[in-house]
């Protein structure tokens, strides 16, 4: 199981709805709004997320009681800088909130020196860190590539393991040994819609990245359940080839 993610996290998160974290609406963008901001936008908003608050101030002169209370957005909101307007995308982006003022305001309608409000709720630094790790979870796009299936045939492993590698090299070739998020997610985008039969290249905007990659992570399951299956019609001995929708495993491939 994911350690950011809860069951009801990934219910939620699979069936486009928004998640809550300490009363706050978290809302996961589309392939289509991604798009529409371009890539490097996108990719910015992921620098606000991955930037760990503790480590980023390890090396100043603040004193590590009062660091714990800071959290990086808050800090990033509040000078200009490069940080400034992914920070600004991130709250309207995710959560649907607008930079202004009154963000920084208390409950008595008082300028705060330090944390900011985010859809009425304060966004401690425990509950920023919580929401950080769960976008970056969601976002990984590695973990599509992580599920492994399960064979109960050699030769059907075989012939899996020959696709793949064959795959790999023709992404290395293509990208130099080296992909970006964009080029990963093109890579995802045709594998879906070229195996799947209702996600096309007209619907597959409208899916999150996390259902995207959940999407991939099954078909590759069933690719392996009908290998094995091809080889027991032709009189191989198959055990315990349980069917694709038994499958107890989630996206990150864990069973």
């Amino acid at each position: 199981m994911n350690e950011h993610m809860t069951p009801y996290d990934r219910l939620c998160i699979l069936n486009g709805s928004s998640l809550n974290r300490g009363g706050i609406e978290i809302h996961y963008p589309t392939i289509n709004e991604i798009v529409a901001m371009s890539y490097e936008l996108y990719n910015s908003m992921m620098v606000i997320f991955m930037t760990d608050t503790k480590e980023f101030f390890k090396d100043s002169n603040i004193p590590e009681e009062e660091l714990a209370d800071i959290t990086f957005i808050d800090v990033v909101l509040r000078q200009e800088s490069d940080f400034k307007e992914p920070a600004m995308l991130v709250l309207k982006t995710y959560f649907n909130q607008d930079f202004s003022e009154s963000i920084f305001l208390n409950e008595d309608g008082e300028m705060q020196a330090k944390g900011i409000t985010i859809q009425g709720q304060p966004l401690t630094s425990e509950l920023w860190e919580s929401i950080r790790l769960l976008v970056l979870e969601m976002n990984d796009l590695n973990t599509a590539s992580e599920v492994e299936p399960v064979f109960t045939h050699p030769k059907a492993k075989e012939i899996w393991e020959k696709q793949k590698k064959a795959e790999e090299a023709r992404n290395k070739a293509k990208n130099g040994g080296g992909q970006t998020f964009e080029d990963v997610l093109c890579d995802i985008i045709s594998a879906v819609c070229s195996k799947s039969h209702t996600i096309t290249y007209s619907n597959v905007g409208d899916l999150n990245v996390y259902q995207l990659k959940d999407h991939l992570g099954k078909l590759i399951e069933i690719e392996a359940y009908d290998l094995n299956m091809m080889f027991a019609a032709h009189g191989a001995e198959i055990k315990d080839n349980k069917h694709w929708s038994e499958s107890k495993s989630d996206t990150t491939g864990g069973k």
